[in-house]
C-alpha cells in the first residue's frame, strides 16, 4: 500500500534512509549535494511537492537531498511516499524549469538575458567575477533569483543597451554595464554610451583605444576556434576599465588582472575616441 505523508527529516534520519541507497544507478553528484545544503542553509529550501521514494526496502529518489541535509545539518519538511511499486526508471524524465522560464512567468521582459547577466552580476558580488570556471554549487539559484526580484529595473536599462552591441555577449556586456554604472541607465552616462557605441561600429578609434583591439579580437573569431566566455570577460572587462581610467592600449596591452568592473558613477563628459 502506498503511503504519502510530509515528514521533518533532519541529518539522523537521513543517514538511515541513506542506507537503502543499494539499487541506485546514478552516482551521487558532489556539485548538485553542495547546491542543495547551501540552499537548506540559506533558509530557502521550499516544500514544493517533491518527494523522496521508497520502494519496499530500496530508496529509488532521494539521494542528492538526503546527502545534503546530512552535511547542511539541517532539518526539512518533506513528502516521503513508502510502498511504491516500480522500478524507478520513469523516475526524473521531466525537464527542467530554468531561470528564465521563472522570469518569464513572472513578467519579467527580456528573460533569457537577464537571467545570465544577473548570474554574472552576483558572481561579481561575491567575488567571483575573475573565476575561469563559475560552478553549478557557486551560486545557487535563490540568490540568482533574489537577485532579479530586487534588481529588475536597473538590470533591464543595462540589458537595453547591450543588445544593442552584437559583437559581445549581450549577458556579459549588461552585467558588467550593471556592476561599472552602478544600476544606473547606461544611455544616460555619456562614457558607457560612448564605450557601447564604440565597440559596436568601431568608428574613430585609434590604435591607443583599448576598445578598438577588444572589437578586432571579437569580430576576427572563427566558429571553430571561438573565444572561451572567460577570455571574452576578461578582454571585455580589461577594455572598460582602461577606458574608465583613460589608459591607452596597446595590441598586447591586455594583462589578465581580473578582478571586476570599474564603477563609472555618473557622467564625465563627452570622451573623444582618442581619451
Amino acid at each position: 500500500m502506498i503511503d504519502a505523508k510530509l515528514e521533518t527529516i533532519g541529518p539522523d534520519q537521513a543517514k538511515q534512509i541513506l542506507r537503502l541507497n543499494t539499487e541506485n544507478f546514478r552516482k551521487p553528484d558532489k556539485t548538485r549535494v553542495d547546491s542543495y545544503a547551501k540552499e537548506m542553509l540559506s533558509g530557502n529550501w521550499q516544500i514544493n511537492g517533491d518527494t523522496i521514494k521508497i520502494n519496499g526496502r530500496v530508496l529509488l529518489d532521494g539521494q542528492h537531498r538526503l546527502m545534503a541535509i546530512v552535511k547542511s545539518k539541517v532539518s526539512i519538511q518533506t513528502i516521503v511516499v513508502r510502498g511504491l511499486e516500480t522500478d524507478g526508471k520513469t523516475i526524473d524524465r521531466g525537464k527542467p524549469r530554468s531561470i528564465s522560464q521563472w522570469c518569464s512567468h513572472n513578467g519579467i521582459k527580456n528573460a533569457k538575458i537577464i537571467a545570465s547577466s544577473a548570474k554574472l552580476c552576483v558572481a561579481y558580488e561575491k567575488g567571483m567575477w575573475g573565476k575561469k570556471t563559475i560552478q553549478a554549487n557557486d551560486i545557487i539559484d535563490s540568490e540568482i533569483f533574489d537577485f532579479i526580484e530586487n534588481n529588475n529595473t536597473g538590470l533591464q536599462f543595462c540589458v537595453r543597451a547591450a543588445v544593442r552591441v552584437k559583437v559581445v555577449s549581450g549577458s556579459m556586456l549588461a552585467a558588467l554595464l550593471y556592476v561599472g554604472c552602478e544600476a544606473r541607465d547606461p544611455m544616460e552616462n555619456e562614457m558607457a554610451a560612448w564605450f557601447c557605441k564604440a565597440l559596436s561600429t568601431g568608428e574613430n578609434l585609434t590604435e591607443e583605444d583599448s576598445v578598438l583591439h577588444l572589437r578586432n579580437k571579437l569580430i576576427s573569431q572563427k566558429p571553430q576556434s571561438r573565444m572561451d566566455a572567460f577570455m571574452q570577460r576578461a578582454l571585455l572587462t580589461i577594455a572598460w576599465n582602461n577606458t574608465v581610467a583613460g589608459e591607452p592600449c596597446s595590441a598586447f596591452g591586455f594583462r589578465l588582472r581580473l578582478t571586476g568592473p570599474a564603477k563609472q558613477k555618473a557622467p564625465t563628459g563627452i570622451l573623444t575616441a582618442s581619451t
